[in-house]
């Protein structure tokens, strides 16, 4: 697996875990999808930014590559 390929999914599957805790109602993520983890909501949405962050760099790092 080349690096390009490593920043792509990390972006992707980093994006996907950040939209879910940010923009996912707190009661849908405890109640029906069991990802509650007994945090609570701050903490979820704090997750949840700190990998659209990750997703954002890993973006970044695509799009500044020499290829």
């Amino acid at each position: 697996m080349n690096q390009k390929t490593k920043f792509v999914a990390s972006a992707i599957i980093s994006g996907i875990i950040g939209a879910i805790y940010t923009f996912t109602p707190y009661k849908t993520l405890k109640n029906v999808l069991n990802l509650g983890f007994g945090l609570r909501h701050n903490d979820h949405v704090m997750i949840g930014i700190i990998a659209l962050i990750i997703a954002i760099v890993s973006f970044y790092k695509i799009i500044r590559m020499k290829k």
